[in-house]
């Protein structure tokens, strides 16, 4: 399960799966589309698609609606975005070790002194 806070309340979804991740490519998709009939379906699949992901109890309390007819598409947009977002803290947060591992590294601080250091030469010169 993954986490993520909405408006100060935690929720949690499930696995970003191949199909959850073909369904969300399917929807942005669908959502560049400019014309009237297939905006109203890529609203309607993101409602869905939240539904899917959080629950209906919690993605109804996080849109703060009761139904499709009655959701903000603003509010709907950002928390389809936030739960795109939520899965890939996943690959961040590996992204983000690694290079604090890089940057702890020894060789990593003598190369910033010698950097210092030249500068410092440069300087007097």
């Amino acid at each position: 399960m993954t986490e993520f806070v909405w408006n100060g309340k935690t929720y949690q979804i499930g696995k970003k799966t191949i199909e959850v991740s073909e369904a969300m490519d399917d929807i942005i998709e669908m959502s560049q589309l400019e014309d009237k009939k297939n905006k109203r379906k890529a609203f309607k699949a993101e409602y869905d698609f939240i539904i899917n992901a959080m629950g209906e109890d919690a993605a109804k309390e996080a849109l703060d609606c009761t139904s499709f007819n009655d959701v903000d598409v603003e509010v709907l947009i950002t928390l389809f975005n936030a739960v795109g977002y939520a899965w890939q803290k996943v690959r961040r947060d590996f992204s983000n070790r690694q290079t604090e591992e890089v940057l702890d590294d020894p060789s990593v601080a003598k190369a910033k002194e010698l950097a210092n250091a030249a500068e410092k030469i440069q300087s007097l010169m």
